[in-house]
């Protein structure tokens, strides 16, 4: 078990290996370089990870593309320089459009603090002082959970993905390989649930979807409140707004729509 405590100016090499990496790759925000290095040795057979010191600069790009940078995992500390703390960097991480698993590591073992991360909706709250095996198997567990029931961001129900290709309708491109998509050539930030709505939609156009069906295809179920799928809908429409379509609801159910010149 590594001492988090120590000197906060150790220097963290990062490891290089030619050999392709074929685990978790995660970003560690994380102003005690020194305890980060404790813990790699253990965890590099599993995890590759870049290493942080706060939400800022090259770290907020790699989130901002952490689609395309194919980043698993956010460790975020409970407590970081500058008196930033998780709660705070919580939400940016959601603002920055990262809705991957979040796991917050702590010092801080009082209940209070992991029932007020928790309530947030992290991932899992971890303590420093854990033995490193549980912490591995924490994040594995939380990643592949994320992998196998939320193949893109929806219940294991859903039918997978496609792996390859791309989907064209009207200067709107969609990157089935990326999970992403693009207007007239610009990038779409577009959330799991907006990428498996959208995917939906272009699989039955021309013919409209039943709200029944999207229920199905994009939450894995048919328990999803309306005015859920109308704030989705809603957002989607907002980061389309310069396409041919609209996506309307009728009813019980869900079409493009062309907008009228």
């Amino acid at each position: 078990m590594p001492d988090p405590g120590g000197s906060r100016d150790y220097l963290c090499v990062l490891h290089k290996d030619t050999t392709p990496f074929v685990g978790s790759r995660l970003l560690w925000i994380e102003d005690d370089l020194r305890y980060v290095s404790l813990l790699r040795p253990e965890l590099s057979h599993r995890f590759d990870f870049q290493v942080y010191p706060s939400i800022s600069g090259e770290a907020v790009e790699r989130i901002r593309e952490w689609k395309s940078q194919a980043i698993d995992g956010v460790v975020l500390d409970m407590h970081l320089a500058e008196g930033k703390k998780a709660p705070a960097e919580f939400t940016r991480l959601r603002e920055l459009g990262y809705d991957g698993p979040i796991f917050v590591l702590s010092n801080d073992e009082t209940v209070m603090s992991k029932l007020e991360m928790l309530s947030l909706g992290v991932d899992d709250y971890l303590w420093k002082v854990m033995p490193t095996q549980e912490i591995e198997l924490r994040l594995n567990n939380v990643i592949q959970k994320y992998r196998t029931k939320f193949n893109t961001g929806v219940a294991a129900s859903v039918a997978p993905v496609p792996s390859h290709g791309v989907l064209s309708l009207d200067g709107l491109e969609i990157y089935l390989d990326r999970m992403n998509a693009s207007l007239h050539g610009a990038p779409l930030d577009l959330s799991r649930i907006e990428f498996r709505i959208v995917l939906t939609l272009f699989r039955n156009h021309p013919q409209p979807t039943a709200i029944a069906e999207l229920k199905r295809e994009v939450w894995g179920q048919t328990q999803v409140e309306s005015g859920t799928i109308s704030t989705f809908l809603w957002k989607l429409n907002k980061k389309t707004g310069g396409w041919k379509y609209r996506v309307v609801r009728g009813g019980e159910e869900t079409f493009l729509r062309e907008v009228s010149s």
